[in-house]
């Protein structure tokens, strides 16, 4: 069965609201709220059929907007391909030129809608940040503290993951709640990159693991996590993330590192591939820093995540 591609738009409006439209109830998946867009026709590129659609949908015409992500989904009864993409500036006044209902709703609302099952992954996307910094090493609590309050102050980064492998995990609570207690003074999400017993302690925004780690974890440990994430380096360990229910993965690494000099770097190219093959957010890891931004966005990721980047050395 071949897929629909479809184009989608995530549209937010001047007040940083999200604009979502409510399916007619004779359509397929009726009654459930959507991302406003449709079918890109064959002699269309995305972006033509993305101005069109939202022309004739709901009387806009989108002048900023970027991928956001793109997902495979099968129904049972047909195939689509979603091609998400994200609105952040566009010209008129949203309205149901189709009789559909459109609403202006807070993103942190969201759940409050029932969209149809392929828009998972991008309420995902929606609700994740896009530059994480990630911790590197540190002598002790107090240099931790200071080298944290360094890395958030730039204006870029909106989530934060305390890694250290080298603490015992006495030493690695101690540290993370009094980093816990920063992020939260600057309303920076904290990110547990340890175990699921280390998350719930802490009450942890979210919660990153390696693969072996990732492996212990059962399903419902998986479901009990806001956000959860995991490492990846290949297609079987993506394909593995989503299977198990992960919210997003990181994908590494990108560029060649300092740290990891025998390891053959991917590149965006072979990032995008493997991405477009799963449909889950997923960050590019490794050389990374806010200079990649857009340029990942280009390739399907999410956004970036860093350490020497961000964390001082």
């Amino acid at each position: 069965m071949k897929s629909i591609h479809v184009v989608a738009a995530a549209i937010f409006d001047t007040k940083g609201r999200l604009v979502i439209s409510k399916r007619l109830d004779h359509l397929h998946q009726g009654g459930l709220w959507e991302f406003p867009g449709g079918k890109v026709e064959s002699n269309e590129t995305v972006e033509d059929a993305l101005k069109r659609e939202l022309r004739e949908e709901i009387n806009i015409l989108p002048e900023a907007y970027r991928p956001l992500i793109r997902v495979h989904h099968d129904y049972g009864d047909k195939k689509i391909l979603l091609d998400v993409w994200l609105v952040s500036e566009f010209i008129g006044e949203p309205q149901g030129l189709e009789q559909q209902e459109v609403q202006h709703i807070e993103l942190r609302d969201i759940h409050h809608y029932d969209f149809p099952a392929a828009n998972k992954p991008i309420l995902k996307a929606l609700l994740l940040p896009c530059c994480i910094a990630i911790s590197g090493q540190f002598t002790d609590a107090r240099d931790a503290c200071e080298k944290t309050e360094l890395v958030l102050k730039n204006g870029k980064i909106d989530a934060f993951h305390f890694r250290a492998p080298f603490l015992s995990d006495d030493e690695y609570m101690v540290v993370a709640r009094e980093l816990q207690n920063i992020c939260e003074a600057k309303d920076i999400p904290f990110f547990v990159n340890r175990s699921y017993k280390i998350y719930k302690a802490l009450n942890a925004d979210g919660l990153h693991v390696s693969q072996s780690e990732f492996k212990k974890l059962t399903l419902a440990q998986v479901r009990d996590v806001s956000l959860m994430g995991v490492s990846c380096h290949t297609a079987a360990e993506l394909a593995s993330a989503v299977s198990m229910g992960a919210d997003y993965g990181f994908l590494s690494p990108i560029k060649p590192t300092n740290t990891h000099i025998n390891t053959n770097a991917i590149g965006w190219e072979k990032f995008q591939t493997l991405v477009d093959e799963q449909s889950i957010p997923v960050y590019g890891l490794g050389g990374m820093s806010v200079n990649d931004l857009a340029l990942s966005y280009q390739y399907g990721a999410q956004g970036v995540a860093a350490i020497a980047a961000f964390w001082p050395a």
